[in-house]
């Protein structure tokens, strides 16, 4: 069966970047013109890289694979893993980027060499991060991007051409990748970046949950225990206060058939104003730009008279053809809103 995903991660990333304040950085070698400045300041408001002690970020430096693996995890909000047993012989329990590789690991994202290593201290090239690129995002999409360095016989061509299809590279002058060159840290913020970010965010996907997964897939990403399917998020609003969301997975003949968000919005005022302004911010702001405009005929509207009993409604058809509704209601004045998503295959 064709395995059917949906753009999980980019919803939940796309929330917190919308109700959380964007940090900028302020290193001391990465000024306002610096190639790869917006893209390192979106990775730090992710918290996935900072800078040393000096006030500097020394974006020419270059990047290990445990470094890139632990990078890639936190931007991504990936559950992390720590299971007893090592996947690479070199990469003890021990090891500080440990649990880090070894979830890379268990979603196919990473890979070690033939002898069971990970070689977690040496450099990242080019070659690497794209394989790691292509596979974080899921990339599928191919175009036949001729680099003169980059033979079509060799193991990294389809990712790099992945890459370069979505726009997340382009490359060298003079038609050059560069295979075996080194990843900096501003180069892996850029690719980063670019992944979640995208030129157009419907081309990526993450590797977390989604549509038509086993039971048993779900709950070991989500670290849900054997007998619930629920988990509950913690975000941050502008203001600071906790937005808290439930996660409800519906399973059907053993496979992931819907997915429930349930946003806990108390901290909205609950006035018609402040309600529908949430809602179109959200709308506009994290799903057009992914699923285009909402597929009805009324837009999204009020749908009773009486406010304590609307319901702000919208919702999408995906391009492989899962409905997504978004729901907002304001069940009571004391309770406040509440937002629910619903993506369903």
């Amino acid at each position: 069966m064709k395995k059917t995903k949906w753009l999980i991660g980019t919803f939940i990333i796309s929330i917190s970047m919308l109700l959380a304040p964007m940090a900028h950085a302020d290193f001391s070698d990465v000024p306002d013109d610096h190639k790869f400045k917006n893209y390192i300041d979106h990775l730090v408001e992710l918290d996935a890289i900072g800078g040393y002690p000096d006030g500097t970020f020394r974006a020419e430096s270059n990047v290990t694979r445990g470094q890139a693996a632990k990078i890639l995890a936190v931007a991504l909000k990936m559950p992390l893993i720590n299971p007893a047993t090592p996947t690479f012989k070199d990469v003890p329990k021990t090891n500080g980027f440990y649990t880090y590789i070894e979830t890379l690991a268990a979603k196919g994202i990473i890979a070690g060499n033939p002898d069971g290593t990970f070689k977690s201290q040496n450099s990242l090239t080019r070659a690497q991060v794209a394989a790691i690129i292509a596979n974080s995002f899921d990339l599928a999409e191919r175009s036949y991007v001729e680099f003169k360095d980059v033979d079509r016989n060799q193991w990294y061509y389809l990712n790099i051409d992945k890459l370069a299809t979505s726009e997340i590279t382009v490359g060298y002058p003079g038609n050059l990748f560069k295979p075996s060159g080194i990843v900096t840290r501003g180069e892996i913020a850029a690719f980063i970046s670019r992944g979640i970010n995208g030129y157009d965010t419907s081309k990526y996907e993450y590797r977390n949950v989604f549509l038509n997964m086993s039971k048993a897939q779900v709950r070991v990403i989500e670290g849900i225990p054997s007998l619930e399917n629920e988990k509950y998020l913690v975000y941050n609003s502008v203001k600071g206060n906790p937005l808290n969301a439930k996660i409800t997975y519906t399973f059907f003949y053993g496979e992931l058939d819907i997915m429930e968000f349930d946003f806990d919005l108390s901290h909205i005022p609950a006035t018609e104003a402040a309600t529908e302004a949430f809602f179109n911010d959200i709308v506009n702001k994290t799903f057009k730009p992914q699923f285009g405009d909402v597929t009805s005929n009324e837009k999204y509207e009020w749908m009773h008279s009486d406010f304590t009993k609307d319901s702000l409604y919208a919702f999408w058809f995906t391009p492989t053809g899962n409905r997504i509704e978004l729901v907002l209601q304001v069940k009571s004045v004391e309770k406040g809103p509440e937002m629910i998503l619903r993506v369903v295959r």
